[in-house]
């Protein structure tokens, strides 16, 4: 990469001297140059450098004016003065500006050398370091299923050899520590186990991914949970962190199915209270709600009897836990709750239902914010208690605050607040208005807005996606619509809050390392 160097004299021979100096280095640089200090902040206003050489002394904008501008408007760009031996104490004045080196007249090759190159090397450094944490930044700002979309990712991130090779899938779901992270990702019983290759490369919200290069053969079974090297793995997890594996697959375009088939297995944490879980293709949905019940729920609901609502409610999660079913027969008992909410939803406001019969509740998903069952027992009753008492406008802060964190994040899905009320929790939109309001003092659609460009704002500020790759990620399918109200929210657009954010980093990093 290049570096570009403006300089700023208004003495001719002395600035074609200096430039020819720079030029004659052996170093990835491009240099410019101006006859003065308006013309150097002109220039800056157009394109920005790297390094800023100027003379103390000029008309129109001294030496000391071009480095205060610089310091406010361009702060990753490093000053260098020139100053004669009799301006020296003039020129020390430049020190609150950030001026990070002086040169004295007349200006000597191997001076100058040195200077530049110090500049440089510093820069590359910062550069260096920067990358790395970029590549951090990427990672936990995008979710797993938008990195395999993404070629130039997936290449990126996940070794050769595993993207060709027969793989496995480890996934951890959960609050986990720096330390776990580091204790699993270097831990011999999983590389002895997966032959010794794996390729951890993915750390998003909640989700820690690992994908391990095995034989085609290689098969997990619970039962090989309980003993030998696998077993020790739980010692290694922390209390809220939970370790999934998928089945075998081959080649980077089954990498998405085994990332889903780790999400089923982790799910089902819930039912079994374990830490180390496996996919098993061959579980059984078995149907522990009968139509009599599903009825007698709907017909309570209805009449808005939540005593025996709830009765229908308990009696699915103990039978389920009694009967030692998996989260999969749960689930499917869930949807058959929310199926009879709906129907009493429509029947409240005497209208059919239009848009489809689907609900805002993903056995993929949504069952990540659950630990164990008690958690979603209370979550499907608190649903179940704002149905019955709507009507009489209760101040249900345990649902905004689930809506709070369900807009965290699913903020880049095209979702309204007519559908959540709708699809899921099954309440009129003016009610769900009216409480989202009271807790939050605005409006489901400025609040909506205001996640999404903070959201674009840690995006334009660590990592280099495209404005408008920007504007997908964060619920936009136009890019001139998003910039139009990113406009509105921070005072300019998304180039420009990039560009100064990237300034302001880059100058931070530099008082450190000084």
């Amino acid at each position: 990469m290049g570096y570009r160097i403006l300089v700023a004299d208004d003495e001719y021979y002395a600035r074609k001297a200096l430039v020819m100096m720079l030029e004659q280095m052996e170093l990835p640089i491009e240099v410019t140059d101006v006859e003065d200090g308006q013309e150097a902040v002109d220039y800056l206003e157009k394109k920005p450098v790297d390094i800023v050489v100027t003379d103390i002394k000029m008309p129109a904008l001294d030496g000391i004016g071009v480095a205060a501008y610089v310091r406010d408007h361009f702060p990753a760009t490093d000053v260098v003065i020139e100053t004669g031996y009799e301006d020296f104490q003039y020129a020390i004045k430049a020190i609150r500006y950030g001026v990070k080196e002086y040169l004295t007249k007349p200006i000597n090759a191997e001076e100058l050398s040195a200077c530049i190159r110090k500049l440089v090397e510093e820069r590359r450094g910062i550069q260096e370091k920067g990358k790395e944490q970029l590549l951090e930044n990427i990672l936990s700002s995008l979710d797993f299923d938008q990195v395999m979309e993404m070629k130039e990712l997936r290449e990126r991130f996940v070794e050769p050899e595993i993207r060709e090779a027969s793989s496995s899938f480890l996934m951890i779901s959960g609050e986990m520590s720096e330390a776990c992270f580091r204790r699993l990702k270097k831990q011999p019983e999983i590389r002895e186990l997966f032959s010794g290759n794996s390729s951890w490369y993915f750390r998003g919200k909640k989700e820690y991914v690992g994908i391990l290069k095995v034989q085609d053969s290689f098969v997990i079974r619970r039962k090989d949970l309980e003993k030998g090297r696998l077993a020790r793995l739980r010692d290694l997890l922390d209390q809220q962190s939970y370790l999934g594996i998928s089945g075998v697959h081959k080649g980077a375009g089954e990498l998405k199915k085994a990332r889903r088939e780790c999400t089923y297995a982790v799910n089902e944490r819930i039912i079994s209270g374990e830490h180390l879980l496996v996919w098993d293709e061959n579980i059984e949905v078995k149907n522990l709600l009968s139509k009599e019940k599903e009825e007698i729920f709907f017909h309570a609901i209805s009449r808005g009897k939540l005593a025996d609502a709830e009765k229908i409610v308990d009696g699915l999660f103990d039978d389920c836990l009694t009967s030692g079913e998996s989260i999969y027969s749960l689930y499917n008992g869930i949807i058959k709750l929310f199926t009879g909410l709906r129907r009493a939803y429509y029947q409240k406001i005497e209208e059919q239902a239009s848009t489809g019969n689907y609900f805002l509740f993903d056995f993929k998903v949504d069952l990540y914010q659950f630990h164990e069952l008690g958690e979603l027992r209370q979550y499907v009753k608190m649903i179940l208690r704002e149905v019955c008492e709507e009507e009489g406008e209760t101040e249900n802060h345990e649902l905004i605050d689930d809506l709070l964190a369900y807009l965290e994040m699913h903020y880049a899905n095209d979702i309204t607040l007519n559908e959540l009320a709708e699809h899921k929790y099954f309440v009129s939109a003016g009610h769900l208005s009216r409480l989202f309001k009271a807790k939050t003092g605005m409006n489901f659609s400025k609040y909506l807005m205001g996640i999404r460009m903070q959201k674009a704002a840690e995006y334009l500020e660590n990592t280099e996606f495209e404005i408008t790759d920007i504007a997908s990620f964060t619920g936009y399918n136009d890019a001139s619509h998003f910039t139009q109200n990113f406009r509105k929210f921070f005072g300019m657009t998304p180039t420009e809050f990039r560009a100064r954010k990237r300034g302001q980093k880059s100058h931070r990093e530099l008082e450190k390392k000084l």
